[in-house]
């Protein structure tokens, strides 16, 4: 039961809004993913290696990755995927998560087209980036930075017609429910998912309620009357420490790890949290 419409194009989702990113992640794929445990695993990148500085990373593609209409994606599909969401600049969340590849400010600012540091290659994409970062590989798994075919999604193509990068395909498409159908080759237990829009949050619920669907948000201000969901989970809130790594000393990475190593996250989440907080192991929580 989704709290609005089906959003399907990564620009124009909202990345504070976890029934648009649960969508794009059922229709599109990125070039790494996210397993259970929050570890980075390969997507429509089948691998990828980094220099020593963690400024230039190589993604080589997997050959068999497909687009729901049986072509292959390429590295344009990626560049271009990427160089889209870029160009909304500042006024895209999920676009700043692009600010240190090569090129960013030129492009936000519209003094270039593409991203700098961005480069097809024979079954590759190479990303430059501007500053060191190590987490690009968690970080390109945000479903927003997900491979598109952008010219099905600039254009009036029915929804049943988009040629999707994700493991499901769009079996039916109407005003009132989407039916997605699980592709073939594709793991899960699941053979099919119905997208159900509703006005709001609170109508999503209520249909929960009703047992007319098996997934909705808590709104913010909910019916107490009303029955609950089976599971609920609250609101997390990640807090991350970056530090300035273009100047002496930080910019020797063997001493950023030692750094990084050192710190005892216990200590924080106890002391300057009161213990409200949890240590954060990963990219993402448990």
């Amino acid at each position: 039961g989704l709290p609005g419409p089906v959003v399907v194009d990564p620009v124009e989702a909202n990345p504070g809004s976890p029934a648009d990113q649960m969508v794009l992640d059922l229709l599109h794929d990125g070039l790494t993913r996210l397993d259970a445990d929050g570890e980075v695993q390969p997507a429509i990148a089948a691998s990828w290696e980094r220099d020593a500085a963690a400024t230039r990373w190589t993604f080589t593609l997997d050959p068999e990755a497909r687009f729901t209409n049986g072509s292959p994606v390429t590295a344009e599909h990626v560049i271009a995927s990427l160089n889209r969401l870029a160009r909304a600049g500042t006024a895209s969340l999920a676009g700043l998560r692009l600010e240190a590849v090569a090129g960013y400010d030129a492009l936000a600012a519209g003094q270039a087209e593409t991203l700098a540091g961005l480069t097809p290659g024979d079954g590759t994409v190479v990303v430059e980036l501007s500053r060191p970062m190590s987490a690009l590989p968690a970080l390109l798994a945000a479903p927003q930075l997900s491979v598109v075919a952008a010219t099905g999604l600039d254009g009036d193509t029915p929804l049943e017609d988009l040629p999707l990068s994700g493991g499901w395909s769009v079996e039916s498409a109407g005003t009132r429910r989407v039916l997605l159908a699980r592709q073939d080759g594709r793991e899960g237990h699941l053979e099919g998912i119905e997208l159900v829009p509703h006005e709001s949050a609170a109508a999503a619920h209520d249909a929960l309620g009703e047992g007319d669907v098996d997934w909705a948000l808590v709104p913010a201000e909910p019916d107490d009357d009303a029955p609950r969901p089976t599971v609920s989970t609250p609101f997390h809130a990640e807090v991350f420490l970056g530090m300035r790594v273009d100047a002496p000393p930080l910019d020797r990475e063997e001493l950023r790890q030692a750094i990084a190593a050192a710190i005892d996250r216990e200590a924080i989440a106890e002391d300057v949290y009161d213990g409200f907080a949890r240590p954060l192991a990963s990219v993402v929580p448990e």
